[in-house]
């Protein structure tokens, strides 16, 4: 189990984050979706695992009111298509750190202790990405000395 602290960059920093550039550019397409309706979210990991490819959420910062569940319901505005559909389902859905892909609303996205405190914001999660390509460009092009 991860520590509650813990954060992309730290994983990466310990060498654990293994494909790191696919795996935050899936995460920054994922919250591209989001984004569209919800405006900016912030990300956690899941600590259950080793952090090789953590499971994650996405959580919009600014919440929406969407009245109560039996409002919801009369009205039908929690379907999936509509914004406050889509504001529900992010506050209970994670997703997979390998396919990317929703998990299960058992996998326990509601279960605070299951996910780091504090979350990483859209741009700590850019600046990462942004230092893990440069260090890939530079690790291609020293093996690219090295076999001349």
């Amino acid at each position: 189990m991860l520590e509650r602290n813990v954060t992309l960059r730290d994983l990466w920093n310990r060498k654990q984050l293994s494909g790191a550039l696919k795996y935050l550019d899936a995460i920054l397409d994922r919250h591209k979706e989001l984004h569209r309706d919800l405006g900016e979210c912030t990300i956690s990991i899941g600590l259950i695992g080793t952090g090789y490819g953590p499971n994650y959420r996405l959580r919009p910062i600014n919440k929406i009111d969407v009245g109560s569940f039996e409002d919801l319901a009369r009205t039908g505005a929690a379907r999936e298509g509509t914004k406050e559909g889509k504001y529900i389902a992010s506050l209970t859905r994670a997703y997979s750190g390998r396919s990317h892909k929703p998990l299960s609303a058992e996998i326990g996205a509601r279960d605070e202790e299951n996910w780091s405190d504090p979350p990483m914001s859209v741009a700590d999660v850019l600046h990462l990405r942004n230092d893990v390509s440069q260090t890939e460009k530079s690790s291609a092009k020293s093996k690219r000395r090295g076999s001349i």
